[in-house]
């Protein structure tokens, strides 16, 4: 090919280029962009944290490579799903390899991937509360990060899956069937 024939190609490429129109953009498309850091918090429900003290039932929570070495444990008897604002909250405890145990109670937005602390679990089996309200986005593939997959595993395409499905996958250890619930 001379040289001429590929400028013209190239002219002739960019030119289609210039005047190709964009797609429109659906809102699907535009919501899926949105930042979601900046999206203002959902409207919470009164709710009543439960007695760290008294939560016996916590199942090993398989999360993956993510967490290393680090076990993680959903205490059953914590979750519950606000009738109103449909955010699924529950106390976890994140236990690396020295065996230290650190208990949070979290809340997740399943229509905006997002989640809260709402308190600690101190050593005498009380919750120290957070002191200011910060919704974050819940992430996957980061290390030592685990609202991701529960995001992943306990939410759907229309909320949270109902707190029986949820319970039941904690209870025999294996995370609910996707598009079921």
């Amino acid at each position: 090919m001379s040289l001429r024939r590929f400028y013209c190609l190239i002219l002739v490429l960019a030119t289609s280029l210039a005047y190709a129109e964009k797609p429109e953009e659906n809102d699907a498309q535009r919501w899926l962009k949105t930042d979601r850091e900046n999206l203002p918090p959902p409207a919470e429900q009164t709710f009543q944290m439960p007695d760290l003290a008294k939560l016996n039932d916590w199942r090993v929570y398989p999360v993956g490579r993510d967490m290393g070495s680090t076990r993680v444990e959903i205490a059953v008897d914590s979750v519950s799903i606000g009738k109103e604002d449909r955010i699924l909250r529950y106390a976890i405890a994140i236990i690396p390899k020295t065996g230290l145990r650190n208990v949070f109670f979290e809340g997740l937005d399943c229509y905006t991937s997002r989640y809260r602390d709402y308190a600690w679990g101190n050593p005498d089996q009380t919750w120290r509360k957070t002191e200011t309200v910060v919704w974050r986005v819940a992430q996957k593939g980061v290390r030592n990060v685990w609202q991701g997959a529960l995001v992943e595993d306990f939410c759907g395409d229309t909320g949270p899956y109902s707190r029986d499905t949820i319970l039941s996958s904690l209870q025999k250890g294996k995370q609910p069937p996707k598009g079921k619930d």
